[in-house]
């Protein structure tokens, strides 16, 4: 009966103390889409809706033969959030690119829709941006399926590790005390 009960408590330490599983973030694609400052706008970015953080950055605008690859995401900024992207490019020469979507961004497949691209000339705090264009898009943003997460792995969390220590330890105890008692 004792055995019993210690694997029972055993097997609900393991099973509470597993640590939980976060979304993998993706890759959103933005076709090149024209303009209504006659340009285009094209690129590929990765949202972790988790962290509400950009990365991997890969922007062109393309105006009259010039192209401006934005590759420095703006953070921490007031223009930072899951439904709008502050984008600069390699060189500091103040130039900003703001990407407005309709929808939320998350870390699942699917569509969302750039709405407004800003453009202008900012400090590098950018808290007070001099928009120079703006241009109203419908573009439709795609992700495709984030690849298949790897299979969990169990783990044990420390308190989970210090509960299996003490009994594991009460268990060697056990066994010497009735040693010694049948000796």
């Amino acid at each position: 009966m004792k055995k019993r009960s210690a694997a029972g408590v055993a097997a609900l330490a393991l099973t509470l103390s597993s640590a939980p599983a976060m979304a993998v973030p993706i890759q959103w694609t933005i076709p090149a889409t024209p303009l209504a400052s006659a340009g285009t706008i094209a690129g590929t970015f990765t949202y972790d809706a988790d962290t509400n953080a950009y990365s991997n950055l890969d922007l062109k605008i393309e105006r009259s033969g010039v192209t401006t690859h934005f590759v420095r995401v703006e953070s921490p900024s007031i223009w930072d959030s899951n439904r709008r992207l502050l984008a600069r490019p390699a060189a500091l020469d103040g130039k900003v690119a703001v990407l407005d979507f309709t929808q939320q961004l998350t870390n699942a497949a699917g569509n969302s829709t750039l709405n407004v691209v800003y453009e202008g000339i900012c400090a590098e705090s950018c808290q007070g941006i001099t928009v120079q264009v703006t241009s109203n898009v419908s573009s439709t943003v795609t992700t495709s399926p984030p690849p298949a997460p790897p299979a969990p792995v169990p783990t044990l969390s420390e308190w989970a590790m210090i509960l299996l220590g003490v009994m594991l330890a009460g268990g060697a105890a056990l066994t010497l005390q009735r040693r010694r008692q049948a000796a």
